[in-house]
């Protein structure tokens, strides 16, 4: 069974027993029949201290003349034919020619802790946020799930899955991002569950799904693999679980606007930083996922640039150039070089226009890079401190133009309403733009994010 591993919170158990044992040549502490051969590994000084590794395969076999691996008492008590032990393993910090490093993992069944999750009746803890989990569903001996009710019946999901189990400490948004790549051999997908089994489904997605949570409350998070109907595509992944408290209202950084919460600023979201642009529909929409959000449907992003008033602009009815960023002058683009623009530089992670450049430059694009940091005219967020109003949402109109979900879903290809336009030209908060598909992308575009209450 796969235990899967973690960065960035506390570790959970990897399952593979393990063990510092000095610094010797061999794969640990052999033991065999009912104990561990000689007093632990074949020590000559004070073994580690540790609780030992149990193995039902053979063990590791040390020939470290140091400090090796000694388990409880003068030597690890086996069964079978591995070292026995409650824990992660003997530690130890041999002086001689002990084995450094991870120490001995178990050959044939392997050594095994009594920390085993992954299953539906022993789910992995997910530790403390955030955290990045990572595993492979073709070590998993897990397939009991073959669909999710209520929230995708007809989808089947037969191959191996991985379970992990994770308490609310709080009211909040959680936000679960899968790297499941389009167009690789591996297809796996994430769900979120409140309760002990596939029939309690709250929310499918192959990428990043995020929803309110309760305080106390407690969730199942499985990571199953996608059946094709010839073959389970399994394979490894990395799980990224955040969460943001709410406290019975919108995080910091966001506003209430009519039954969403909103970011203040666009993206990044930082007051004083420049906007990302770039970004295409679906690109926006994943970098607002991974932080436990989505984009703002366009109707809600109308009432927070209109205001309670319903005007033209967030200032009133009628335009006064210079009060939101919307008095440059325009530059002529040059189309090719924005194609020369790499998609992959446009990642989840970015959280500055100065890192998304830096990003494009390391794939080689420097002359897209360049041509867009001429181009661009935007402001720092908020610093045009007249473009809000009662709503407390900076910069709708002017800066840059806002990726926005259609309300009424869209045409195939084409979920995307652009609103507010940008640094050179100005329209009002009632204005569409609908005219440009999911991977269209331009040096003046940006979005913001919003979430559900």
């Amino acid at each position: 069974m796969l235990f899967p591993a973690c960065v960035g919170g506390e570790d959970v158990d990897t399952g593979d027993a393990e063990v510092d044992a000095g610094e010797g040549e061999g794969e640990g502490a052999e033991g065999e029949g009912e104990g561990a051969e000689g007093e632990g590994a074949e020590g000559e000084g004070e073994g580690a201290e540790g609780e030992g590794a149990e193995g039902e395969g053979e063990g590791a076999e040390g020939e470290g003349e140091g400090e090796g691996a000694e388990g409880e008492g003068e030597g690890a008590e086996g069964e079978g034919e591995g070292a026995e032990g409650e824990g992660e393993g003997a530690e130890g910090e041999g002086e001689g020619e002990g084995a450094e490093g991870e120490g001995a993992e178990g050959e044939g069944e392997g050594a095994e802790g009594e920390g085993e999750c992954g299953s539906w009746d022993a789910p992995c803890p997910v530790p403390a946020l955030p955290a990045v989990l990572t595993g492979d569903t073709r070590e998993s001996t897990v397939a009991e799930a073959d669909s999710y009710s209520p929230c995708a019946p007809a989808t089947r999901e037969d191959g191996p899955e991985i379970v992990y189990s994770w308490t609310a400490p709080a009211d909040g948004i959680l936000g679960l991002t899968l790297d499941d790549a389009p167009g690789d051999a591996v297809d796996v997908d994430v769900h979120l569950l409140d309760g002990d089994g596939p029939d309690s489904c709250l929310a499918r997605d192959n990428r990043a799904l995020s929803r309110r949570v309760s305080e106390g409350g407690t969730y199942r998070i499985v990571v199953d693999t996608w059946f094709n109907g010839t073959s389970a595509l399994a394979g490894p992944y990395t799980l990224t679980v955040t969460f943001t408290p709410t406290a019975g209202g919108c995080p910091e950084g966001m506003t209430p606007v009519a039954a969403a919460c909103m970011d203040l600023y666009e993206a990044p979201n930082r007051a004083g930083a420049l906007p990302l642009v770039m970004y295409s529909y679906v690109e926006a929409g994943s970098w607002c996922a991974a932080r436990g959000k989505r984009l703002c449907y366009d109707d809600e992003w109308t009432t927070a640039c209109a205001g309670e008033a319903g005007s033209s602009f967030p200032y009133g009815d009628v335009r006064v150039p210079g009060v939101c960023r919307d008095e440059a002058l325009w530059r002529q683009y040059d189309q090719p070089v924005l194609n020369g623009w790499p998609p992959a530089a446009n990642r989840t992670d970015v959280e500055s226009l100065d890192a998304l450049l830096a990003a494009v430059r390391a794939l080689g694009a420097n002359a897209a890079a360049d041509h867009v940091l001429w181009l661009y005219q935007a402001a720092g967020s908020g610093d045009y401190d007249g473009c809000v109003n009662e709503q407390g949402v900076f910069d709708t109109i002017g800066n840059v133009e806002e990726w926005t979900i259609r309300r009424d879903g869209g045409a195939p290809q084409f979920h995307g309403n652009l609103k507010g336009r940008y640094w050179a030209d100005s329209r009002t908060c009632q204005a569409n733009i609908t005219v440009h598909g999911d991977g269209f992308r331009f040096y003046e575009i940006g979005f913001r994010c919003c979430l559900d209450p």
